[in-house]
């Protein structure tokens, strides 16, 4: 079973990293980041998948987990109801930022990424292609949490994430953090 003890549920670009980094420097670390579904491959996407098709959330997140001592960022982040029920023990934390700002800052880059960079090297590299289908199902297509019209339901997206999270944990396992409150 993972070690898991923190989980940031903050949307990307909230301090994501900054906080993986905290956590290391705090000896929370290793911390399970969005890039780690890169260097997982394809079994590894594949049980991201297993979770968000609620096949087996627990076990999946648990291997998926293992070996971390905490994580942040996508895709978990999609997942609170997943994360609390396989790790009810652990404390959570919720970034948040102006969302005008935050916007701004996930427009110009992991939306532009996600939708141009990422899909034109997905034709010569095979998990490219499997990653890419997979991101526009969770997050940016029509089926994703911003049903493929980022521009028109970002904020609108943003403040029910916050709620969402706010309303899954309990109040004695979330500390909302505003990051420019600084640490």
């Amino acid at each position: 079973m993972s070690r898991v003890k923190v989980f940031n549920l903050g949307l990307g670009h909230t301090g994501t990293k900054s906080f993986q980094d905290a956590l290391g420097i705090l000896g929370l670390g290793p911390c399970y980041h969005m890039h780690e579904v890169f260097v997982g491959g394809i079994p590894h996407i594949g049980m991201w998948e297993n979770v968000h098709q609620d096949i087996n959330p627990t076990e999946n997140l648990h291997k998926i987990l293992n070996g971390f001592n905490s994580g942040c960022d996508y895709p978990l982040v999609y997942y609170p109801e997943a994360m609390l029920t396989a790790f009810p023990d652990a404390k959570f934390v919720l970034n948040i930022r102006p969302v005008a700002d935050w916007k701004h800052s996930v427009a110009s880059t992991i939306l532009l990424a996600s939708s141009t960079l990422l899909y034109l090297p997905s034709f010569i590299w095979p998990m490219g292609w499997r990653l890419y289908n997979w991101l526009q199902e969770i997050v940016w297509g029509p089926t994703g949490q911003f049903e493929g019209r980022f521009h028109e339901v970002a904020e609108i997206k943003f403040e029910e994430h916050i709620e969402r999270v706010k309303r899954v944990i309990p109040p004695e396992q979330l500390l909302v953090f505003e990051v420019g409150k600084g640490w």
